[in-house]
């Protein structure tokens, strides 16, 4: 089993595309092992604490002492991100991107990643790269994503650096392979050189295992 298919499993709700992983619907952190539904833990969600309402919607999105139920989870998350709680925007931006429990959005996805991501969370942080990367939600920019997954890598998210990775790796082989043309890369100034190895790293179609 390679690399990415070990990711991919071990995330929540994954997407591979052909040159990122978007990072996993994020519980690690927040639930403890064992946390699910509970009748304090609904009350104390009801008053108000952002970090239950979180809890619940995880609860409910993974089916912990209640029947799975994407929609009750997007409707708890819903409440928490409403709040500012960062983990959850990134939840519910997971949510929306994949369709789960509520209409598939990228546009709505890409706006609760930036509200995570202006927050330092890691995964929204990589997810917005995938999406800058993607093209899907907003326009596709490969400089940005380039940053963002840096950005995210260096934080510590372990899918963020797969996928600098990739990029990284990406550049190593495109740039091999096209040295070979007969334009060849000698003719660019360094500055250039470096530009094309940022915005083709993500490009090409290999996948790193």
């Amino acid at each position: 089993m390679t690399v990415a298919t070990r990711i991919a499993l071990a995330a929540s709700f994954p997407v591979l595309a052909a040159y990122s992983m978007l990072a996993q619907f994020h519980t690690d952190d927040h639930q403890p092992a064992g946390t699910g539904f509970s009748y304090q833990l609904l009350a104390r969600a009801q008053a108000g604490s952002r970090q239950d309402q979180l809890l619940l919607g995880q609860a409910y999105a993974k089916g912990l002492g209640v029947p799975r139920d994407l929609k009750q989870s997007a409707l708890w998350l819903r409440r928490a991100a409403g709040d500012g709680h960062a983990v959850a925007q990134n939840n519910l931006g997971t949510l929306y991107f994949e369709g789960l429990g509520e209409r598939t959005d990228p546009v709505a996805a890409v706006l609760w990643w930036e509200k995570a991501a202006a927050q330092s969370e890691a995964n929204a942080i990589s997810n917005l790269g995938h999406a800058y990367l993607t093209g899907v939600g907003v326009q596709k920019d490969a400089h940005r994503a380039f940053s963002l997954f840096r950005k995210a890598a260096e934080i510590g998210l372990a899918v963020a650096q797969h996928n600098l990775g990739v990029c990284y790796e990406n550049a190593r082989v495109y740039l091999r392979t096209w040295s070979v043309r007969p334009i060849g890369i000698a003719k660019l100034p360094s500055k250039g050189l470096f530009q094309l190895k940022r915005i083709s790293a993500c490009f090409t179609k290999r996948v790193a295992v």
